[in-house]
């Protein structure tokens, strides 16, 4: 009797059936005995999942420039979000004006995790889809997805701000 390892393209009960890698079972073996159990297997998909999408991640971050405060940044929140949260208003206590204000953040916590987007507040709430709440800028159309994105890459290599904006 033969039996197949799996190719990695269907997840059943137990590890799936393929015709690439044969494995040749005693006779009255069960081949239940030579497959894992599908949680085991998918926990492993995940897994190597995870670790190639961590890689792929460090390798685009790796490869992309270095978003710069004055040429990149500042215009975005100049023309979306500085009426609102600068240095004449700060709604719901936050300014965007300097670093120190944006990582002390307003009465919700900081807005800015350097190095982590997906920890920022200030990503969330341009992100949030209008049907979960207010999504910023309040009132006014949603940033590009190009803008946030580089928003969300900024914060990923540290939000780094000139010191005398600091």
């Amino acid at each position: 009797m033969q039996i197949y390892h799996a190719d990695f393209t269907y997840v059943n009960e137990f590890l799936p059936v393929s015709a690439r890698h044969p494995v040749s079972t005693a006779p009255g073996q069960s081949p239940a005995l030579v497959y894992l159990p599908s949680i085991v297997y998918q926990h492993a998909v995940l897994a190597n999942r995870s670790v190639f999408a961590a890689l792929s991640m460090a390798v685009a971050l790796a490869q992309q420039p270095e978003i710069d405060f004055k040429r990149d940044i500042e215009p975005i929140f100049r023309q979306h979000c500085l009426g609102c949260h600068g240095s004449a208003q700060q709604q719901s206590g936050l300014s965007l004006d300097s670093r120190a204000d944006a990582l002390r953040g307003g009465y919700s916590g900081p807005a800015i995790a350097p190095g982590e987007s997906s920890s920022s507040r200030l990503v969330a709430m341009l992100e949030r889809p209008p049907d979960e709440g207010p999504s910023m800028p309040l009132g006014r159309d949603r940033l590009p997805p190009d803008q946030i994105a580089l928003l969300s890459a900024w914060i990923d290599q540290g939000a780094r701000w000139p010191e005398s904006d600091a």
